[in-house]
C-alpha cells in the first residue's frame, strides 16, 4: 500500500498520459483514455472512498483494489483533466519542466501543485483539493438546448446541469449544420450554466467534453447513509457478507456490480434467499445487455436450489429473451452462464457442484 504522499501515482498518470496522447493522436487507440478511467469510474459506483490524500492508517485498512483502481485510474485520470484545464501548450510546459528538473527524483503532488501554479500564475488549489483531497465525482448533463433565428443568424442555448460532488469547467462543443464548430467551458460556479452561441447555421448538436478528457460518470451515485458510506468505503469483498446485505439492501444502490458481487458471496456461503434478493437487483438495474441475462439464469438456479422448478422456469425463459450472444463465465463454480447453459437447465434442475 503506498503512503499518500508518494509520488508514484502521480509518476504513473504522467507516464500514461503520454501513451495514451501518443496512440489518441495517431488514431492508434481512440478509446485509450476511458479504458484508464475505468476502474476509478466502477469504484465510485462501488462507493469505495478513492480519496488520493488520506492518512496511512486508513490507507492500510483497504481492501479493494488500491493500485488498480486509485494509481493506475484515478492517476491518470487527474493528470488528462489537468491536462484539459490548463491547455495543452501550457500543460505541455509544464511537462518538459518537470522532466527536467525532476527527472530521479521525488514529486510529492503538493510539489507538483505548486509547480503548476508558478507555471500559470493562478492558484490551482480548487482543482486539487476536489482531485486529490477527496472522494468527489464529476457528472454533468446537457439539460436541454435550443435553436432559433435571430436576425440573419443562429442564436442557440444549451443549459447545463451539475449533478455530481464536483465542480470543473467542461468543455461543450456546438456542432452547427454547415459543419462548423464552437466550443465554450461551463463555469465551474454554477449548478445550472447556460452557454450561448451565434451561429449561421442551425444548430446540429451539442457534446458535453467532446475530447473526453474528464473521468464522468454518467448517472449521479445515489447518497447513501453515513454507516453505509462507511462500509463500503474501504472495500467490501471478504468482509461479512450476510451483515453487509442487511446494512445495504434498504439503500437506494443503483451501481449493479455492487449486489453481483455480493449475490455471489452469498451465495457462497448457502444464502439463497438473500442471493436472489441480490440478483434480483442486478435484473432491475439492467434493462438489458450480458448483466441481465446472468442475473436471471442466477435467479433461475436460486429458485432451483430452492426446490421452487416452475418460478426457475420462469425465470430461464425470461434470460433467453436477454440473450446477448456473450457468456458470463464463474470458472470458481465450473460455470458458464450463456444460451446453451440456460436451454439445459429448462430440461433438467440446476444441481450444485461446488
Amino acid at each position: 500500500m503506498l503512503d499518500p504522499d508518494d509520488p508514484a501515482w502521480l509518476w504513473i498518470g504522467m507516464g500514461i498520459f503520454i501513451d495514451t496522447e501518443y496512440l489518441v493522436a495517431h488514431n492508434l487507440d481512440m478509446e485509450r483514455r476511458a479504458k484508464w478511467m475505468g476502474n476509478y469510474l466502477n469504484g465510485l459506483r462501488m462507493y469505495y472512498d478513492m480519496t488520493v490524500d488520506v492518512p496511512p492508517a486508513r490507507l492500510e485498512k483497504i481492501q479493494y483494489d488500491h493500485n488498480n483502481t486509485v494509481v493506475h485510474s484515478k492517476g491518470p485520470s487527474i493528470i488528462f483533466a489537468l491536462d484539459a484545464v490548463l491547455g495543452r501548450d501550457t500543460f505541455m510546459k509544464i511537462y518538459r519542466k518537470c522532466l527536467r528538473e525532476y527527472g530521479g527524483k521525488r514529486l510529492a503532488w503538493r510539489e507538483f501543485q505548486r509547480f503548476c501554479e508558478e507555471e500559470t500564475g493562478q492558484s490551482l488549489a480548487w482543482f486539487f483539493e476536489q482531485w486529490v483531497r477527496s472522494n468527489d465525482y464529476l457528472c454533468y448533463k446537457i439539460e436541454s438546448q435550443d435553436c432559433r433565428p435571430e436576425e440573419d443568424e443562429f442564436v442557440s442555448e444549451v443549459k447545463v446541469r451539475r449533478l455530481g460532488t464536483m465542480k470543473m469547467p467542461i468543455p461543450v462543443k456546438a456542432a452547427f449544420e454547415d459543419g462548423t464548430e464552437q466550443v465554450q467551458r461551463l463555469n465551474r460556479h454554477f449548478d445550472v450554466d447556460s452557454l450561448v452561441f451565434r451561429s449561421r447555421t442551425k444548430l446540429k448538436e451539442a457534446v458535453l467534453d467532446p475530447d473526453k478528457k474528464f473521468a464522468m460518470v454518467d448517472e449521479p451515485v445515489p447518497p447513501v447513509s453515513p454507516a453505509v458510506a462507511e462500509t463500503l468505503a474501504l472495500g467490501w469483498e471478504g468482509k461479512d457478507s450476510p451483515a453487509v446485505f442487511q446494512a445495504v439492501k434498504g439503500e437506494d444502490i443503483r451501481g449493479s456490480r455492487i449486489w453481483y458481487l455480493l449475490g455471489m458471496e452469498l451465495y457462497e456461503l448457502g444464502r439463497y434467499a438473500d442471493s436472489f434478493e441480490c440478483f434480483q437487483k442486478v435484473s432491475s438495474l439492467q434493462p438489458d445487455g450480458q448483466e441481465k441475462f446472468a442475473a436471471l439464469g442466477w435467479m433461475g438456479q436460486l429458485m432451483d436450489l430452492q426446490g421452487k422448478r416452475e418460478k426457475a422456469l420462469g425465470f430461464y425463459r425470461k434470460a433467453l429473451e436477454h440473450d446477448p450472444g456473450s457468456a458470463m463465465t464463474h470458472s470458481q463454480y465450473g460455470m458458464k452462464l450463456d444460451r446453451r447453459w440456460v436451454e439445459e437447465r429448462l430440461e433438467s434442475p440446476f444441481v450444485r457442484e461446488r
